[in-house]
């Protein structure tokens, strides 16, 4: 088996193989192998996204600018409903976040990679 990981332009970035003796190996434990990579990267995917969101909504967090938090309060003030926490924002909210605060920490590290 081969599982290849392509970007959005569909060149390949990586190709992992997988022998006969692997696949049946992991087969004791998914049923489906790839179904259960692609469910891993999305779960681990939603982690990251929502540890990025609780970071960059912190009070003293320098993530985002003011001008972004403010256009994210007045999306939310639309929404009409309570948040309890940034876990509960809706998807598109969570996205929005961590695509500003991407974009500012690109902006403010000159290239110097920072931990969330």
């Amino acid at each position: 088996m081969i599982i290849k990981y392509c970007d959005d332009s569909g060149n390949i970035l990586r190709e992992v193989r997988i022998n006969e003796a692997e696949t049946k190996a992991l087969q004791l434990d998914m049923k489906d192998i790839v179904e259960w990579h692609v469910n891993f990267i999305k779960h681990r995917a939603k982690q990251n996204i929502n540890k990025i969101v609780e970071h960059a909504l912190k009070p003293d967090s320098k993530q985002l600018p003011p001008c972004d938090i403010a256009s994210i309060k007045i999306e939310l003030d639309k929404l009409n409903q309570i948040i309890f926490s940034p876990r509960d924002l809706p998807h598109n909210i969570k996205e929005k976040i961590v695509k500003l605060a991407y974009a500012n920490k690109h902006q403010n590290t000159n290239g110097v990679k920072n931990a969330y």
